[in-house]
């Protein structure tokens, strides 16, 4: 450690929690709507790493198959869902006093990790997030939705966990909850342009913009992930598809311009 004049430490702890505060005040979108038997859900995910990427992984022994996203490098998977239609997202805003609970389990990993392999309902998760420690409760909150369209937003409150379950087949979360609220309530009926005209309404730009969006579709196991700021483009993940090749993963942007580059060739060949 480098040592200064006294009182240079202090200055520079306070301006290493300014700017983390900073980073995380500017929390993502997530929101869910049932319609009609329909359950789709939205998430913009606002970030400065521009590397965003996603995991797949196979089923194996006590353990469903799944999907993650996130970014390189970040070493945190912001949302996913697994083969029984299960959706996590994450949305952080603003330090808590959290605190470790003795008489909770704590694992070395995260606890969205061991929701998305070890549970396929709502109920079932919420369970898991009685039962462990969760340090991302210090400044983030979780929602939680099934394929049934039961859903949850797990949050860190009063020092202890405070759950809100879904009401009226809808849910928002985040930077963009107060337009989302709005425009499902004034949705009759949901699809998946519906979600995507509500996830572009939410979008952030400037240094912490949205860097990719998800529409999960639970019940047909399908995640369409948009990069909005680069292009119109659909990148389109069948689960079952997917987790039939094994484990692997993908750099968005990198798909992405696989995708543009096929276009143009093609075109170019007509």
């Amino acid at each position: 450690m480098v040592r200064g004049k006294k009182g240079h430490g202090r200055t520079l702890m306070f301006v290493v929690l300014a700017l983390l505060s900073f980073q995380i005040s500017f929390p993502s979108t997530v929101f869910k709507a049932t319609r009609k038997g329909i359950t789709l859900v939205g998430n913009n995910e606002d970030s400065d790493n521009r590397l965003g990427q996603v995991w797949l992984f196979p089923a194996e022994p006590n353990k469903y198959g799944r999907v993650f996203f996130g970014f390189r490098f970040n070493n945190l998977y912001q949302g996913g869902m697994n083969d029984q239609g299960l959706v996590f997202e994450w949305v952080a805003g603003g330090y808590r006093k959290w605190k470790k609970d003795p008489a909770k389990k704590t694992s070395k990993r995260a606890l969205s990790e061991l929701i998305l392999e070890q549970c396929a309902t709502v109920e079932q998760a919420l369970e898991f997030c009685d039962q462990y420690n969760e340090f991302s409760f210090s400044f983030a909150s979780i929602m939680l939705v099934d394929k049934t369209g039961d859903a949850a937003t797990v949050g860190f409150e009063d020092g202890r966990l405070r759950v809100l379950r879904a009401k009226g087949g809808d849910q928002a979360l985040g930077f963009g909850e107060p337009v989302a609220e709005l425009r499902l309530g004034e949705a009759p009926e949901m699809s998946k342009e519906a979600v995507k005209s509500i996830l572009l309404e939410c979008l952030q730009r400037g240094q912490v913009a949205t860097q990719y969006s998800n529409i999960y579709d639970p019940q047909n196991g399908v995640v369409f992930v948009y990069l909005f700021l680069k292009s119109k483009e659909e990148l389109r993940f069948d689960l079952r598809e997917e987790l039939s090749k094994g484990r692997h993963w993908y750099d968005l942007t990198e798909l992405l311009r696989q995708i543009l580059r096929k276009k143009l060739d093609k075109k170019e060949k007509d």
